[in-house]
Protein backbone atom coordinates (compact mmCIF):
# COMPACT_ATOMS: atom_id res chain seq x y z
CA UNK A 1 0.00 0.00 0.00
CA UNK A 2 1.08 3.21 -1.39
CA UNK A 3 -0.45 6.80 0.10
CA UNK A 4 0.06 9.82 -1.05
CA UNK A 5 -1.48 13.19 -2.03
CA UNK A 6 -4.52 13.04 -4.44
CA UNK A 7 -2.88 15.46 -6.80
CA UNK A 8 -1.10 15.18 -9.67
CA UNK A 9 2.16 16.60 -8.79
CA UNK A 10 2.47 14.08 -6.08
CA UNK A 11 1.23 11.13 -8.05
CA UNK A 12 3.96 11.76 -10.21
CA UNK A 13 6.50 11.47 -7.63
CA UNK A 14 4.97 8.30 -6.33
CA UNK A 15 5.24 6.54 -10.07
CA UNK A 16 8.66 8.20 -11.02
CA UNK A 17 9.53 6.10 -7.46
CA UNK A 18 7.77 3.25 -8.54
CA UNK A 19 9.42 3.26 -12.41
CA UNK A 20 13.02 4.02 -10.64
CA UNK A 21 12.11 0.88 -8.32
CA UNK A 22 11.14 -1.51 -11.61
CA UNK A 23 14.83 -0.33 -13.20
CA UNK A 24 16.73 -1.10 -10.27
CA UNK A 25 14.97 -4.77 -9.47
CA UNK A 26 13.48 -5.71 -12.70
CA UNK A 27 10.44 -5.96 -11.04
CA UNK A 28 7.74 -4.44 -12.47
CA UNK A 29 4.03 -3.64 -11.48
CA UNK A 30 1.26 -5.63 -12.31
CA UNK A 31 -1.87 -3.45 -13.71
CA UNK A 32 -4.60 -6.13 -13.28
CA UNK A 33 -3.77 -6.70 -9.09
CA UNK A 34 -3.30 -3.24 -8.85
CA UNK A 35 -6.00 -0.60 -7.45
CA UNK A 36 -5.97 3.42 -6.99
CA UNK A 37 -8.32 4.23 -4.20
CA UNK A 38 -9.33 8.12 -4.15
CA UNK A 39 -11.15 10.51 -1.46
CA UNK A 40 -12.65 14.10 -1.89
CA UNK A 41 -11.03 14.43 -5.14
CA UNK A 42 -13.30 15.82 -8.54
CA UNK A 43 -13.70 13.50 -11.45
CA UNK A 44 -11.19 15.14 -13.55
CA UNK A 45 -8.50 14.90 -10.79
CA UNK A 46 -9.50 11.07 -10.48
CA UNK A 47 -9.62 10.41 -14.47
CA UNK A 48 -6.13 12.38 -14.47
CA UNK A 49 -4.42 9.95 -11.58
CA UNK A 50 -5.81 6.93 -12.82
CA UNK A 51 -4.65 7.48 -16.24
CA UNK A 52 -1.08 8.65 -14.97
CA UNK A 53 -0.35 5.75 -12.78
CA UNK A 54 -2.37 3.02 -15.26
CA UNK A 55 -4.36 1.73 -12.20
CA UNK A 56 -8.41 1.55 -12.22
CA UNK A 57 -9.66 2.78 -9.43
CA UNK A 58 -11.00 0.57 -7.01
CA UNK A 59 -14.27 0.97 -4.69
CA UNK A 60 -13.97 0.35 -0.73
CA UNK A 61 -14.65 -1.74 1.11
CA UNK A 62 -12.19 -4.08 -0.31
CA UNK A 63 -10.46 -7.13 1.20
CA UNK A 64 -6.63 -6.83 1.99
CA UNK A 65 -4.84 -9.99 4.61
CA UNK A 66 -8.31 -11.55 4.71
CA UNK A 67 -9.93 -8.73 6.41
CA UNK A 68 -12.53 -5.82 5.12
CA UNK A 69 -10.72 -2.57 5.10
CA UNK A 70 -13.75 0.11 5.76
CA UNK A 71 -13.30 3.74 7.29
CA UNK A 72 -16.36 3.31 9.53
CA UNK A 73 -17.52 1.58 12.77
CA UNK A 74 -17.36 -2.46 12.30
CA UNK A 75 -20.64 -3.24 11.25
CA UNK A 76 -22.52 -6.87 12.03
CA UNK A 77 -22.54 -7.41 8.08
CA UNK A 78 -18.57 -6.53 7.78
CA UNK A 79 -17.98 -10.04 10.25
CA UNK A 80 -20.02 -12.24 7.98
CA UNK A 81 -16.84 -14.04 6.60
CA UNK A 82 -15.36 -14.64 10.11
CA UNK A 83 -18.81 -16.35 11.16
CA UNK A 84 -18.73 -18.21 7.72
CA UNK A 85 -15.20 -19.37 8.14
CA UNK A 86 -15.92 -20.68 11.51
CA UNK A 87 -18.82 -22.61 10.56
CA UNK A 88 -17.22 -24.27 7.37
CA UNK A 89 -14.20 -25.23 9.89
CA UNK A 90 -16.57 -26.52 11.69
CA UNK A 91 -18.97 -28.63 8.98
CA UNK A 92 -15.48 -30.32 7.58
CA UNK A 93 -15.02 -32.16 10.82
CA UNK A 94 -16.63 -35.59 11.47
CA UNK A 95 -17.55 -35.25 15.27
CA UNK A 96 -19.15 -38.36 15.66
CA UNK A 97 -16.27 -40.37 16.89
CA UNK A 98 -15.21 -37.23 18.60
CA UNK A 99 -15.43 -37.01 22.47
CA UNK A 100 -15.83 -33.67 24.22
CA UNK A 101 -12.39 -33.89 25.37
CA UNK A 102 -11.54 -34.09 21.46
CA UNK A 103 -13.88 -31.12 20.18
CA UNK A 104 -12.91 -28.93 23.23
CA UNK A 105 -8.97 -29.30 22.19
CA UNK A 106 -10.53 -28.46 18.71
CA UNK A 107 -12.34 -25.26 20.39
CA UNK A 108 -9.05 -23.96 22.23
CA UNK A 109 -6.54 -24.86 19.02
CA UNK A 110 -8.47 -24.26 15.87
CA UNK A 111 -11.51 -22.51 16.13
CA UNK A 112 -10.67 -19.80 18.57
CA UNK A 113 -7.15 -19.12 16.56
CA UNK A 114 -9.35 -17.79 13.65
CA UNK A 115 -11.20 -15.14 15.14
CA UNK A 116 -7.90 -14.42 17.45
CA UNK A 117 -6.64 -12.15 14.24
CA UNK A 118 -9.87 -10.46 14.00
CA UNK A 119 -10.03 -9.91 17.37
CA UNK A 120 -6.31 -8.20 17.46
CA UNK A 121 -7.16 -5.64 14.62
CA UNK A 122 -10.90 -4.68 15.50
CA UNK A 123 -13.12 -4.28 18.54
CA UNK A 124 -15.97 -6.85 17.56
CA UNK A 125 -19.53 -6.21 17.86
CA UNK A 126 -20.99 -7.81 20.76
CA UNK A 127 -23.54 -9.60 18.18
CA UNK A 128 -20.88 -10.98 16.65
CA UNK A 129 -19.36 -12.23 19.97
CA UNK A 130 -22.83 -14.03 21.08
CA UNK A 131 -22.78 -15.74 17.23
CA UNK A 132 -19.34 -17.13 17.75
CA UNK A 133 -20.09 -18.19 21.55
CA UNK A 134 -23.44 -19.58 20.20
CA UNK A 135 -21.37 -21.71 16.93
CA UNK A 136 -18.73 -22.58 19.78
CA UNK A 137 -21.02 -23.93 22.30
CA UNK A 138 -22.99 -25.84 20.22
CA UNK A 139 -20.10 -27.69 18.41
CA UNK A 140 -19.09 -28.44 22.23
CA UNK A 141 -22.14 -29.83 23.20
CA UNK A 142 -23.57 -31.61 19.81
CA UNK A 143 -20.88 -31.66 17.67
CA UNK A 144 -21.69 -30.56 13.65
CA UNK A 145 -25.22 -31.02 13.86
CA UNK A 146 -25.15 -27.86 15.30
CA UNK A 147 -28.76 -28.07 16.65
CA UNK A 148 -29.05 -25.18 19.42
CA UNK A 149 -30.42 -27.62 22.15
CA UNK A 150 -29.92 -26.43 26.16
CA UNK A 151 -26.21 -27.03 26.99
CA UNK A 152 -24.96 -29.36 30.14
CA UNK A 153 -23.48 -26.26 31.53
CA UNK A 154 -23.68 -22.08 31.06
CA UNK A 155 -21.17 -21.02 28.24
CA UNK A 156 -19.91 -18.69 31.03
CA UNK A 157 -18.74 -21.04 33.68
CA UNK A 158 -17.35 -22.83 30.82
CA UNK A 159 -14.33 -19.84 30.22
CA UNK A 160 -13.54 -20.03 34.00
CA UNK A 161 -9.88 -21.02 34.04
CA UNK A 162 -9.50 -25.06 34.84
CA UNK A 163 -8.28 -24.34 38.75
CA UNK A 164 -11.65 -22.32 38.86
CA UNK A 165 -14.22 -25.27 37.99
CA UNK A 166 -14.10 -23.93 33.82
CA UNK A 167 -12.85 -25.91 30.66
CA UNK A 168 -10.13 -22.95 30.03
CA UNK A 169 -11.97 -21.58 27.24
CA UNK A 170 -11.23 -17.83 26.82
CA UNK A 171 -13.91 -15.34 27.09
CA UNK A 172 -14.23 -13.61 23.11
CA UNK A 173 -15.20 -10.22 24.78
CA UNK A 174 -13.02 -10.05 27.35
CA UNK A 175 -10.09 -11.85 24.43
CA UNK A 176 -11.08 -8.74 22.22
CA UNK A 177 -10.78 -6.31 24.73
CA UNK A 178 -7.27 -7.34 25.66
CA UNK A 179 -5.83 -7.58 21.97
CA UNK A 180 -6.66 -4.13 21.15
CA UNK A 181 -5.17 -2.57 23.89
CA UNK A 182 -2.04 -3.91 22.91
CA UNK A 183 -2.52 -1.10 20.62
CA UNK A 184 -2.20 1.17 23.29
Amino acid sequence: MLYCHANTGSVNILKSCLDTFSNLSGLTTNQAKNSLYLSGVDLDTQRDICEQLGFQQGILPVKYLGVPLISTRFKHADCIPLLDRILSRVKLWTSTSLTYTGRLQLIKSVLFSIQVYWSSIFILPCSIIKKLEGILSAFLWKGTSMSHTRAKVAWHSICYPLREGGLGIKNLKTWNKAAMLKHI
